[in-house]
């Protein structure tokens, strides 16, 4: 059996087990031979190893090899031998059994001890795949013979029963004496020695009528499961035209018993509608069972199972239009009537293309199946064509019953009917007159010169209407034409106003269309609207400015200027008044004349009279007028006056150049006082400037000499400043600097005192040198300093400390070694010393009481001192630069 067979009893087997608790089942594989009888069904059915595929119900089960055999024998010389296998029938041969067409037959050699009876059997059981028992075959032995050896049994063969899946094979061997019962050579047979019976060829496929191209199916049936050794082909015939190899093997049904083979209907010499399709028999098919049984399956047939074929797709026989020598207008229809050789359905959307770019489309007239395909053009604005012809046809989605469109006829050409108008004269004048608008100047304009450009593609411009709207009103035609063909001129409005043109041609069909101009009329013919004023002084006809300005509702303003003229009647002074509006720089009676000009040329004046000018600016005094002395301040007094108008305001500015600000400035200080003190804390050259405004905005700048200010103490430094890098000094020389930005040496005045007190003390002296020397051998001491310009500005100063040095060096002395000096009156000592303050310290030494010299520090000195016996005595003594 194949592995798949193999699986599915495992598990079925594994089902069993916990269910029931079997023993595993295991099957054999086989195939058939030519004489259409099988394999050995059985596992190990010629022991060669073990005892495998075999469950044992008996005694001990062993393998045993004597006398060059294998056999299954018992271990013990007192047992018997019973076991069992199952084989599984493959689905061929369960559906051969069916039939009542499988046989079976069992045989083995079985060892029987001489002069000894044995019993022995092989026994075959059959099951249905619900496990029923269905029956038997079987051969049994039970004699007792003299002569020992080994015993052939046998069955022959024997029906299985319908309806097996299974059969259990048993084998047993029991002697009546000590002996080993022992087996081989078992062997299970199947047979089947009868072929294949050919039962029927029919449809799958539902017979009906088909296009070329579909695929039919039909199917061959056996009465048992086969296998395909050459699958011929079945023939047919379709009309009149044979078709004996055009039909394929597909393949077999799941059980095997069924062939299929398919056959595409094809095209045939002589197309038609209606072709009748049969088949007419079967060629070249041979097939066996597993059992190697083999049969021819040739058949004549002459089936009509109702197939027929159309191959024939829809042809045009006729075509009429319902136009001739016309000319057809917007909304009307054109018709194309389509005449097929046969019933047609419509399922797209076909056209009928024109000349023009239009179509006329599919309409359907009928609910039933017609030959004719009605198409209709519906004429629209633009559709304008003279002479109009078919450009081509589309009759996608036109077909018969079994779905041939028309565009597969053999016949089918979408240039077909191109020519088919050609004789009919029928043209399309769907369009009215059009006209462009000469080109305007864009914004306001006194009058408009608008001249139109008329066009009509077939009849021609009949008449021409034009009528001016404004806002959102709609255009009032006259009822005669009022513009003339000829000239083409539209005559412009003559009032101010915002205008749209409208203009309505006619043709000479009767094609009417209106046309808005594209341009938007700007009339302006009014003057613009002026506003202006002076302003005076209080009591006084002094013009103090003049503002004037205008307004246009329309073209809006182009220009708007001003002229002043004096008493003879001349201009003095004019310019625009955007830039401001300047007043004569001569004193006088004047008169001012606006002048207003629109963009249109449209022009309005203004005068305003008897103005009167002041154009002399304040008279500004300042005492005292500089200062050349330097002091820590000055006070000015301002006055200030003006003749005609009056003063209004006055301003200053104090700053180190005599150059005078400018009026505009934005560092002008507005004041009311009559004085004016310099600046606080400054030094340097200060000047005073004064700007003066009468009433009528007439300016004046004026300017002081410089002051002198000195708010800057003298500088004081002395060096140095302590004696933080001469510590240890008895005394220390002070070099002093003192100067000032201002005041020389000889006008400063200079007091000093050296104090033991950081803080400043009352009493001072006067310093009459550039340096002094400070004793710093016993106390702190302090330089105070107190130093005056003569402005009076005053520097306090005092010096950082002046330290003394009153601590000793603090030292050591030693041995280098301590020994006694026998015959050596030499000795070697270190010294050490330090000071706080003092970096040179100096040693003295004293020997048995007797001092020496002083002299530099040294860190070892090796002395000498009197041959004599006894204890000698060395000191030193150290001290510093204080």
């Amino acid at each position: 059996m194949n592995k798949i067979h193999k699986y599915t009893m495992l598990l079925f087997f594994l089902t069993l087990f916990v269910c029931c608790s079997y023993d595993s089942i295991q099957a054999a594989a086989y195939s058939y031979s030519s004489s259409h009888e099988s394999s050995n069904l059985l596992i190990n059915g010629k022991p060669v190893q073990g005892t495998e595929g075999w469950t044992n119900t008996g005694s001990s089960l062993i393998y045993k090899y004597t006398d060059g055999i294998g056999k299954l024998a018992c271990s013990g010389t007192s047992d018997n031998l019973a076991a069992y296998q199952y084989v599984y029938l493959n689905q061929d041969d369960i559906a051969r059994a069916n039939l009542g067409q499988l046989k079976v037959r069992g045989e083995g050699m079985f060892w029987q001890q001489a002069s000894s009876k044995m019993k022995a059997s092989i026994t075959v059981n059959f099951y249905s795949s619900g496990g029923s028992y269905l029956g038997q075959g079987k051969v049994s032995y039970d004699k007792y013979t003299v002569g020992g050896g080994y015993r052939s049994l046998s069955f022959d063969y024997v029906i299985v029963p319908a309806g097996t899946t299974n059969m259990k094979v048993s084998i047993s061997n029991d002697n009546s004496l000590a002996g080993r019962p022992s087996v081989y050579d078992i062997g299970v047979y199947l047979k089947d020695e009868t072929a294949p019976v050919y039962i029927v060829t029919a449809p799958i496929t539902t017979p009906n009528k088909y296009k070329k191209g579909t695929t039919i199916r039909y199917q061959i049936q056996f009465t048992e499961p086969v296998n395909v050794t050459s699958s011929g082909y079945l023939k047919f015939k379709v009309g009149t035209q044979a078709f004996d190899t055009n039909s394929v093997y597909a393949g077999q049904s799941s059980d095997k018993t069924t062939l299929y083979y398919d056959f595409t209907l094809p095209d045939t010499t002589t197309l038609g509608d209606n072709l009748a399709v049969s088949v007419t028999g079967i060629s070249g098919l041979t097939v066996s069972d597993d059992a190697l049984n083999s049969i021819s399956a040739a058949q004549t047939l002459n089936l009509s199972n109702g197939f027929y074929v159309d191959n024939k797709a829809p042809e045009v026989s006729g075509i009429t239009t319902s136009g001739s020598n016309a000319v057809y207008k917007a909304g009307e229809i054109l018709t194309f009537d389509v005449t097929f050789h046969e019933n047609i359905w419509v399922d797209g959307a076909p056209v009928i293309t024109l000349s023009n770019n239009k179509n006329a489309t599919y309409i359907k007239r009928t609910t039933t199946d017609t030959t004719i395909a009605s198409f209709e053009y519906l004429i629209t604005p633009g559709d304008d064509v003279i002479n109009i012809e078919i450009a081509s046809i589309n009759f996608s989605g036109i077909r018969d019953s079994v779905s041939n469109h028309a565009t597969e006829s053999k016949t089918y050409d979408t240039n077909a009917y191109n020519s088919f108008m050609s004789n009919k004269y029928v043209s399309v004048d769907t369009t009215a007159p059009t006209t462009t608008f000469s080109t305007q100047p864009e914004g306001w304009q006194k009058t408009f010169e608008v001249l139109l450009t008329p066009a009509d593609n077939i009849a021609g411009v009949e008449e021409i209407y034009a009528a001016w709207t404004s806002g959102t009103n709609l255009p009032q035609y006259p009822y005669a034409a009022n513009v003339d063909i000829t000239t083409k001129r539209v005559a412009s409005p003559v009032n101010t106003g915002i205008y749209n043109l409208h203009i309505k041609l006619v043709d000479s069909v009767g094609n009417t269309a209106t046309y808005s101009s594209p341009y938007t009329y700007y009339v302006d013919c009014d003057v613009p609207l002026i506003t202006a004023s002076a302003t005076i002084t209080e009591d006084t006809n002094i013009v103090i400015s003049v503002t004037a300005s205008a307004s246009d509702n329309h073209s809006g303003m182009e220009s708007l200027t001003y002229k002043w003229i004096n008493g003879n009647d001349a201009t003095v002074l004019e310019g625009a008044v955007g830039d401001g509006i300047s007043i004569p720089q001569s004193d006088g009676v004047y008169k001012i004349v606006i002048t207003a000009n629109d963009k249109v040329s449209n022009t309005d004046t203004k005068t305003i009279e008897n103005l009167q000018v002041d154009s002399i600016a304040p008279l500004v005094q300042l005492t005292p007028l500089d200062g050349e002395a330097y002091q820590k301040s000055y006070t000015v007094n301002v006055g200030v006056a003006d003749e005609k108008s009056g003063v209004d305001k006055y301003y200053y500015i104090w700053n180190t150049t005599a150059q005078k600000p400018d009026a505009g400035s934005s560092e002008w200080n507005e004041t009311a006082s009559n004085t004016l003190k310099t600046l606080d804390g400054v030094s340097g050259t200060y000047y005073l400037h004064i700007k003066a405004i009468d009433k009528v905005g007439n300016i004046e700048v004026a300017s002081s000499g410089g002051f002198n200010l000195d708010n800057d103490a003298p500088t004081v430094q002395i060096i140095p400043d302590g004696n933080a890098n001469s510590l240890g000094e008895t005394s220390c020389d002070v070099a002093f600097n003192i100067s000032d930005s201002y005041s020389t040496n000889d006008e400063l005045v200079i007091k000093y005192a050296v104090s033991e007190s950081e803080t400043f003390p009352e009493s001072l002296s006067d310093l009459s040198g550039s340096s002094i020397t400070v004793d710093t051998t016993s106390t702190v001491k302090y330089i105070h300093i107190k130093a005056t310009d003569v402005a009076g500005n005053e520097k306090l100063f005092t010096s950082n400390a002046f330290i003394p040095d009153t601590v000793a060096p603090v030292g050591t002395i030693e041995k280098e070694s301590d020994v006694y000096y026998v015959n050596n009156n030499n000795v070697s000592v270190n010294i050490g010393a330090d000071d706080n303050y003092s970096s040179a310290v100096y040693m003295q030494f004293s020997i048995d009481g007797e001092e020496e010299e002083w002299e530099s520090l040294y860190s070892k000195k090796t002395l000498s001192f009197d041959a004599e016996e006894k204890e000698h005595v060395i000191s030193v003594r150290f001290r510093d630069k204080s």
